[in-house]
């Protein structure tokens, strides 16, 4: 069975949350839904600012994340970007 779980970090869309967090909180945040889902291990897969947070929740909860992904690096998302115009 695959289950996907699209998360929508504090801040940003229509997320309530403080208009400044850090790193720590989102990477806690992501642990947190994976806990409150009884999710053991999983796949973590980031766009842009995405990517930095599945990079940490990989590094912080090494035990609990599978090969993560990160999509679309900041740096390659704005290059992108610029090439398109």
């Amino acid at each position: 069975m695959v289950r996907a779980v699209a998360l929508t970090l504090r801040g940003h869309g229509d997320a309530d949350g403080a208009p400044s967090h850090t790193l720590a909180d989102v990477t806690g945040d992501v642990a947190a839904v994976l806990d409150a889902l009884c999710i053991d291990t999983a796949v973590v897969v980031g766009h842009s600012m995405g990517s930095i947070v599945t990079e940490r929740v990989a590094i912080d909860h090494a035990d609990r994340v599978a090969p993560a992904r990160a999509a679309i690096p900041p740096a390659a998302a704005r290059a992108r970007a610029r090439s398109a115009r």
